[in-house]
């Protein structure tokens, strides 16, 4: 390795708090005002490109951090902090995708209309009629 390349690299800006909470994950749910600080920005986006709606967005990663908050004293630390919230933040966006579409088929069509949709909401295809079938067989007994 060129000695001089590596004397111009330098090392990647990193908060203490960061590095010394990926030692111990439940000691860093402790200050968790400093948790949300590091974390928002981080789970926000993941939110943001999942819904594409930036107020929607900016709900779920409240929602998120209020649910860490009420369990932070159930968190055992099998895990980092980012994939813990990562993992709220993952089932509210489910949550939020199925609430969203089960509510724009209640405001759209009728029960008859939602009945003819699949399960993937997705018009099913009706079999291909044949015209003529019971015409033509009761012309063939006559």
């Amino acid at each position: 390795m060129d000695s001089r390349l590596f004397l111009r690299m330098e090392p990647a800006a990193t908060s203490d708090f960061v590095a010394a909470g990926m030692d111990t994950p439940v000691a860093e749910i402790g200050d968790f005002e400093k948790v949300v600080q590091v974390y928002w920005p981080r789970v926000f986006r993941f939110v943001l490109a999942s819904i594409r709606d930036r107020d929607s967005a900016e709900t779920l990663t409240q929602d998120c951090f209020f649910k860490a908050y009420k369990a932070r004293r159930r968190f055992r630390g099998d895990c980092s902090v980012n994939t813990w919230l990562m993992k709220i933040a993952v089932n509210l966006v489910r949550d939020f995708a199925h609430g969203v579409s089960a509510s724009v088929c209640r405001r759209h069509g009728s029960a008859r209309d939602r009945s003819s949709h699949g399960t993937n909401g997705r018009r099913r295809e009706s079999p291909p009629l044949q015209s003529g079938t019971r015409r033509s067989r009761a012309n063939q007994e006559a």
